[in-house]
């Protein structure tokens, strides 16, 4: 095995941040070619398998499988954990011998790739919220910080104030030019960078 990658329909390396459902696909290159029978089996730093072998319109010297992320698995950079061979050959019938995998080639050397299929959640309760500002803070990074549609925009429309984030974009803290109004009870739909959304409840009160 030369090298492990994760790629995209035309064999380019793929970067980013994937979710439940997403699909994405591991590629191996091989030394030299190989039959179409038999595959090499990868478990992954998520516990899962996938299954890589001859992909018709590939060189014979390229195995591939398709990777279908499961919820509950989180990763911050996407590894292979051990190598199975299973039935695999080269076109004078010899098998694999060795399972390694050269370090500089491999999936964490070649790609950025994140699993996060856990949502945000809110770190602070709702009975944080002052009576001069707001502090929002989260598990992780916010996506939809700023902008249309966003927990900025969202804020703006209960109350007045102006807003501020973190650099690493999991605290707001909102400070209030009009006094809030004892019971005010609201959501935020709030979406980390895997795209995975959820809608956390927040109420002013009076303590």
């Amino acid at each position: 095995i030369l090298s492990v990658s994760v790629v995209d329909g035309g064999g380019n390396i793929l970067n980013g941040t994937f979710s439940a459902g997403e699909v994405i696909k591991v590629q191996a290159e091989l030394s030299e070619s190989v039959m179409s029978a038999g595959q090499i089996n990868l478990t992954l730093n998520t516990g899962d398998v996938v299954n890589l072998s001859r992909e018709e319109g590939q060189a014979d010297s390229i195995v591939t499988g398709l990777y279908e992320i499961q919820a509950g698995r989180n990763v911050d950079e996407l590894s292979v954990s051990s190598v199975e061979i299973d039935g695999i050959k080269d076109l004078f019938g010899n098998t694999i011998v060795s399972t390694s995998i050269p370090g500089a080639a491999s999936l964490t050397a070649n790609n950025d790739v994140k699993i996060d299929t856990i949502p945000v959640f809110a770190n602070s309760s709702a009975t944080s919220l002052g009576s001069e500002e707001w502090v929002f803070s989260f598990t992780e990074a916010v996506n939809n910080a700023e902008g249309e549609n966003s927990v900025l925009s969202a804020v703006e429309a209960i109350i007045d104030g102006t807003g501020e984030w973190s650099s690493d974009k999991k605290t707001f803290t909102y400070t209030l030019e009009e006094d809030p109004i004892d019971g005010t009870e609201f959501t935020l739909t709030v979406s980390d960078f895997a795209g995975n959304d959820t809608t956390i409840t927040y109420s002013y009160e009076i303590l």
